[in-house]
């Protein structure tokens, strides 16, 4: 059967990626700008055998969870793609999404927690890390669907300091700049700001300039080169009591207010006792490291990132932590070679998820509790199905929402030993 170019169609849930779903002749059809329960136009620009992608060009029946947009770019910006979704139904989905890709990839019947209400303040102004783009005397975000740049003043989902930065940044762009992007990270507890700039050439002056004209611009480096332009290139950050140091390349939870909600979530899933030994995969610049190492006998934490290592390494020592080692290079490379038995281990991997040879490592050294912490559902329910046919069972299942009004679905599972 041929597809149309546009079709009508009652959408029923949502998926993995953002999209709204509905059937269409049998076949799925999932539709961009469009909430389950809705009957939509929608113009489609992908067609496959088995399904078809589109976009929804007319509302013939709305939801009741689509609300007014507060941003002012509604047309010309995608970074808040769901928006127009209220706070709490965009949760709900959220856990729905979850539930639905451990039952269907993992093979999981898992019930999935309730979140508490929204709270609406902190839904807004989140992000303390960013990475725009720069065309000539423009900077923003690539309009949707296009490698355009679209020149945004401020975004509501950044961090007030992240925006401020912004401002102060525009009126030194210049049309002949060899400037492609830039990258900025704030701390809300220090009130500074740093940045990492994406260029061929020298761009000195330009940095002089910038923190010249905005005190909490702390220092600005330049990512090709690894060095430091003006000031320097860390900040410091805390959450639940802990200080981190953090440079500008180093990866940290970007939610200003749910980033110590997650911290928490895995000290109560973990359990740690005093006789604790943890194992930290993935570990970055140490946030689970860092935080529990006092509840324990020791951490040991891995991650293939040298600047990660290092701020981990100085974070330690800022905090007088002396029951950790951290140990450099790829986790599937470097689990064979750590010594002793582990009691709990935290994973934190990337969107593509573990790398199965440290899930069949995992096995063998047979932990009794791993929290498993994810931002794709997708791939955090493959590794459960890996590591249920090894003997773990998915004991809990959430969600924390560290990015509201994107489709972004960050999760927490923790799996038992049977």
């Amino acid at each position: 059967m041929d597809w149309p170019d546009e079709l009508e169609l009652e959408l029923t849930a949502m998926a993995q990626g953002g999209d709204a779903v509905g059937r269409y002749e049998g076949r799925a059809v999932f539709a961009g700008g469009g909430l389950p329960n809705e009957r939509v136009r929608v113009r489609l620009h992908d067609r496959q055998k088995a399904f078809a992608r589109g976009r929804v060009v007319d509302l013939l029946c709305t939801a009741p969870e689509r609300v007014a947009s507060p941003c002012p770019l509604e047309n010309i910006c995608g970074a808040a793609d769901w928006r127009w979704i209220d706070a709490q139904a965009q949760r709900e989905f959220k856990r729905a999404i979850l539930g639905e890709q451990l039952r269907h990839l993992g093979g999981l019947d898992v019930d999935v927690l309730p979140l508490p209400e929204a709270d609406e303040r902190e839904t807004w102004g989140y992000r303390t890390t960013v990475e725009l783009h720069v065309a000539q005397d423009r900077i923003g975000y690539f309009l949707p669907g296009s490698r355009r740049v679209a020149d945004i003043p401020a975004c509501c989902l950044h961090h007030p300091l992240i925006n401020e930065a912004l401002a102060a940044l525009r009126p030194l762009l210049t049309r002949d700049l060899d400037l492609r992007g830039v990258t900025l990270r704030c701390s809300p507890s220090s009130g500074e700001v740093i940045a990492l700039l994406d260029a061929r050439g020298p761009l000195r002056e330009l940095a002089r300039r910038w923190r010249a004209a905005h005190k909490p611009l702390v220092g600005v480096a330049h990512a090709q080169q690894r060095r430091v332009l003006d000031g320097r290139d860390w900040i410091e950050r805390t959450v639940g009591g802990v200080r981190f140091r953090l440079s500008a390349s180093a990866f940290f939870q970007v939610n200003a207010y749910q980033t110590e909600r997650l911290v928490e979530r895995v000290r109560e899933l973990l359990a740690p006792q005093p006789g604790t030994r943890l194992l930290d995969l993935y570990c970055g610049v140490g946030l689970f490291a860092l935080s529990l190492a006092g509840e324990v006998a020791e951490v040991v934490g891995v991650e293939e990132w040298q600047p990660a290592i290092d701020d981990a390494w100085r974070s330690a020592q800022q905090n007088r932590l002396t029951n950790l080692s951290f140990e450099v290079g790829a986790a599937e490379q470097m689990i064979d070679r750590l010594s002793g038995e582990f009691d709990r281990v935290v994973l934190d991997p990337p969107r593509r998820g573990c790398a199965p040879e440290v899930l069949t490592a995992l096995a063998r050294l047979q932990p009794e509790r791993i929290v498993y912490v994810s931002c794709h559902p997708g791939t955090l329910a493959r590794d459960c199905k890996q590591l249920a046919a090894a003997g773990y069972r998915v004991t809990s299942a959430e969600i924390i929402d560290m990015f509201p009004h994107t489709h972004h679905v960050e999760s927490i599972v923790r799996l038992e030993r049977e």
